[in-house]
């Protein structure tokens, strides 16, 4: 991130043409959703004689395919005032609706996170507590995963009935116990 950061202000035609990715007329050449972040406060500048301001275009169309754009907002006296969050999408890819629901959804993340900032990102629900509610009535509530990876349910299910088929296909069936001695084999070969 530091070395990007370094090389911000590297014109965008240039990027695309070092990087030459495969083109598509279709979509953006190296990525399709923008997130810009920055402070709304910046003030016109002070210019002898004349009266200057900043203007908003009213552009009727999507440079990207979603862009969300968030300004932080400041009071006179500099002190934060707000978040300012600016949603742009292309109208052929995206629903209202569907834009809509990202925007409640980015918006129950961060008054989440404001909330308690020392909860763990994976944490943060993104889902209101009724949508919460109506999905566990769907597939019931949630259970623990195992504490154990794939590697370990593996190893455990290969202990437990090392002669029981793991694999068929055609008229081959292999074991558990003969994968479980295989993926060793190739786990150590890769290491």
């Amino acid at each position: 991130d530091l070395a990007a950061w370094a090389h911000q202000d590297l014109p965008f035609d240039r990027l695309v043409e070092v990087l030459n990715p495969e083109r598509s007329a279709s979509r953006h050449p190296l990525f399709q959703v923008m997130l810009t972040v920055g402070d709304t406060a910046v003030d016109a500048p002070d210019l002898a004689g004349l009266e200057a301001a900043f203007l908003d275009p009213e552009l009727s169309i999507a440079k990207f395919d979603l862009t969300f754009a968030f300004g932080e907002r400041r009071a006179a006296d500099g002190s934060p005032d707000g978040l300012d969050i600016t949603v742009e999408y292309a109208t052929d890819l995206y629903e209202p609706r569907t834009v809509g629901l990202l925007l409640e959804r980015t918006l129950l993340l961060l008054e989440s996170a404001a909330a308690d900032p020392d909860t763990a990102v994976g944490s943060i629900p993104l889902l209101a507590p009724e949508e919460r509610q109506l999905l566990d009535s769907w597939s019931g509530p949630r259970t623990r995963a195992p504490e154990l990876g794939l590697d370990g349910l593996f190893t455990r299910q290969a202990a437990r009935s090392p002669q029981s088929a793991a694999l068929i296909y055609e008229d081959q069936e292999v074991t558990y116990e003969e994968l479980d001695v295989w993926s060793n084999r190739l786990a150590r070969y890769l290491s």
